[in-house]
């Protein structure tokens, strides 16, 4: 477990996720970008531009997150252990 101290104070404590969650993610990840469309006269910032709005976007990326950010606890002076 690694624990970070936040500027704010409160201290987020994180697990590393099981292998079979976080090859789920992986793998969702590798589906999305399938659909970015690399060619020779593609401009590096469209693509970056893409990618980064098929996984913000993605469903299947955002339920592969929530996995894995179950094992992140998050606690301050004012909520204990929020998880």
């Amino acid at each position: 477990m690694k624990e970070i101290k936040l500027p704010s104070g409160a201290v987020l404590k994180i697990t590393v996720s099981p292998f079979a969650d976080s090859k789920a993610l992986y793998q969702a990840i590798l589906e999305e970008f399938k659909k970015v469309d690399f060619k020779t006269s593609t401009d590096m910032a469209t693509a970056l531009k893409d990618m980064a709005c098929l996984g913000f976007s993605s469903k299947k990326i955002e339920q592969c997150l929530d996995i894995c950010f179950k094992r992140c606890i998050y606690s301050d002076s004012k909520h204990r252990g929020l998880g």
